[in-house]
């Protein structure tokens, strides 16, 4: 999951090229994970241009003009977690991995394994998100929501554990 978030720091500014760039990062031995660390480095550098260039179809969306553009995307917030939601334990093989709520950011993305589980609120009723190979889902949060003034939704979901 990578979510991008404009932040209201103006003298920060991302460097696309290395987007972990100055964190403090605490990564697994090498030894015992090789070749973890150049990989979620890659990744999340690979991911973080994806997020520009949906933020980009976004603005463009919205009619803004380049200035506006440059201002909302200037200083961006990102994060990833790597999750994985656990079968509960005892007789109840089912049960939510993250409980129901939209994300509070303007857009996450979310590579899945293939794993059914994620579900969306529509009219009242959870429906289920497959995960299709080699494609990515897109929330929009709410962040998203405000900057349009509602036009567009942060989408209610949740994850359930369907193993």
């Amino acid at each position: 999951m990578l979510t991008n978030n404009g932040v209201l720091d103006p003298a920060f500014k991302m460097d696309v090229e290395d987007p972990l760039k100055g964190a403090t990062l605490r990564w697994p031995p090498s030894e015992d994970i090789p070749k973890y660390e150049p990989t979620v480095r890659k990744y999340f550098q690979e991911m973080t241009r994806v997020t520009h260039a949906l933020n980009e179809v976004l603005f463009q969306s919205l009619g803004l003009s380049k200035s506006e553009l440059s201002h909302l995307a200037s200083a961006p917030f990102t994060v990833m977690k790597q999750m994985r939601y656990m079968q509960p334990g005892g007789d109840d093989a089912r049960g939510l991995g993250a409980g129901a709520h939209t994300d509070w950011g303007s857009l996450t993305v979310l590579a899945t394994d293939g794993t059914p589980g994620l579900q969306i609120e529509h009219q009242g009723r959870w429906l289920p998100v497959p995960p299709i190979p080699g494609c990515l889902i897109v929330n929009a949060g709410d962040q998203i929501r405000h900057w349009t003034n509602g036009e567009y939704k942060s989408g209610n979901h949740r994850v359930v554990n369907l193993s």
